[in-house]
This record gives structure tokens, C-alpha cells and sequence, in this order.
């Protein structure tokens, strides 16, 4: 139906690269989207008829939505990991993570590929998963009881890590566009930082 057809879209616009990325040719990674693109719409389903259903009263009540939803996700992987294997499922868990980390870097891609010195799937892997790591780092922190200075001083540790692995897999053309973005946005959190320090010193 029309609302399938909408998602098959989105999902091919959102993952261009997801063919290489699980090591799947692209007669499997259509059948991959078609499954998961499913998988959605039985989730959609699901959600739509506990909505129906009435408010939710009783923690009884949240505990089994809860259960349920998990369950529906145990089944989802499970079902991609019979079709695809377990290394396809882990893959996608982990492309999953870094999508945004992916959409930001295309921008450099691009940039990179016009200058011709375009990334290579391993190189882009690489920028990925180091900055990933970071901001799972960083999720894991109530920054909230951070101070101004504390927050400048982990991000500018967090720049320096990136920079450390992608100086060791980028040549220096690449590092240096790279890093002039990474830079650009260690410069926003300190301003952010400073700016936060100026409004606690003031009456």
C-alpha cells in the first residue's frame, strides 16, 4: 500500500550505503529493506491497536506493553538473523548506531570526492565508529552536574581522541578537512561553555 511504499522509499534515502556497510549484494539488501520495512509496519500496527485500546491505567498494564514490545523486537532479530545470519544482525545493530555520525561525515564525503581524495569504506568506518564511541561516552554522563569548565575539558579530550584515530587512517589532505570540522564544533561547545560560565559569574 501506499504507506509501504513510503517507507521503502525513506528507508533507500536514508541508507545508500547499506549494501556495503552489511556486506550484502543488492538483490539481499533489497530483500533486507523489504523485511525490516515489514517488521515496521507490524510494529505500527501493534502501536496503533494498544492506542486504541483505552489509557493506560496500571503499572500491570505498562509492564506487559512493555514486554511486548520487547518481545516484538526479539522476534524482529531474530527473524533477520535467520534470513541474513548473525553477523548481518550485528552489523545492522551497529550501522544503526552510527547513522547519524554517517549522515554528518556525507557531507565530507562529498567534499573529499570533489578534491579527490575520496574516503574509502574503511576510512569512513573508522571516523564512525571512533566518533561514536564518544558520544556513548558522553550519553553516559549526567552532564547536567557538570561544570562550564569540566564539560570544555572532556570535549576538547573527546576532540583530541577523534583526531588521534583519524590521523592514523586518513592521509594528511583528508585529516586536514576532517579535522577542520571537528574543530568547528569543539569551538561552538566551548563558546556554549563560556558563555554558560559568564551568566553563573554574573549577579
Amino acid at each position: 500500500d501506499a504507506m509501504r511504499r513510503e517507507q521503502l522509499t525513506a528507508m533507500h534515502r536514508m541508507y545508500p550505503d547499506l549494501a556495503e556497510a552489511l556486506g550484502l549484494n543488492r538483490e539481499n539488501a533489497d530483500r533486507f529493506v523489504d523485511i525490516h520495512v515489514e517488521q515496521q509496519m507490524r510494529k505500527f500496527d501493534e502501536s496503533r491497536q494498544l492506542a486504541a485500546s483505552g489509557n493506560v491505567q496500571s503499572s500491570a498494564e505498562i509492564k506487559e506493553m512493555g514486554q511486548r514490545l520487547a518481545a516484538s523486537r526479539r522476534d524482529a532479530d531474530q527473524e533477520l538473523a535467520a534470513q541474513f545470519g548473525p553477523n548481518v544482525l550485528q552489523d545492522w545493530k551497529t550501522y544503526r548506531q552510527g547513522l547519524g555520525v554517517r549522515m554528518e561525515l556525507r557531507g565530507l564525503q562529498l567534499e573529499l570526492a570533489d578534491a579527490g581524495m575520496a574516503l574509502t569504506l574503511g576510512q569512513r568506518d573508522d571516523l564512525v565508529a571512533a566518533i561514536v564511541r564518544e558520544q556513548q561516552a558522553s550519553a553516559n554522563v549526567d552532564s547536567k552536574r557538570l561544570t562550564a569548565e569540566v564539560r570544555i575539558a572532556q570535549a576538547q579530550a573527546s576532540y583530541q581522541r577523534i583526531g588521534s584515530t583519524a590521523r592514523a587512517v586518513l592521509s594528511a589532505g583528508q585529516f586536514e578537512r576532517f579535522d577542520a570540522r571537528q574543530r568547528q564544533r569543539l569551538q561552538i561547545t566551548m563558546a556554549t561553555g563560556d558563555a554558560a560560565r559568564a551568566r553563573n559569574a554574573s549577579p
